[in-house]
């Protein structure tokens, strides 16, 4: 079905209330989305950081057991969320995985 005729559809099918709602929850959806995309960029940079320390002290770039910790937390948080932990490493590394 074309685009816009289930756009169409959808909207035919919504009353007023249930509309607004959706719009309200879409729009703090939105929030959550910018606030998570800033919360990334600031992630990388930090992890850029920390892999130029590493660098001058001569120590490994990646260290799988504080990874781990953090795919853990995740996971804690949120049942099935260490796949995006490991999703924001290859990310903040520029989809490197030098492991």
């Amino acid at each position: 079905m074309p685009k816009m005729l289930v756009s169409v559809v959808r909207q035919t099918f919504m009353n007023p209330a249930a509309d607004l709602e959706l719009r309200q929850i879409r729009h703090a959806i939105d929030g959550v989305d910018d606030a998570i995309a800033t919360l990334l960029a600031s992630r990388r940079k930090l992890s850029r950081l920390a892999m130029l320390t590493k660098a001058r002290q001569g120590i490994p770039p990646f260290d799988g057991g504080r990874e781990s910790e953090i795919e853990g937390r995740y996971e804690r948080t949120a049942h099935g969320a260490s796949i995006v932990a490991r999703a924001i490493f290859r990310w903040c590394r520029g989809n490197r995985d030098e492991r």
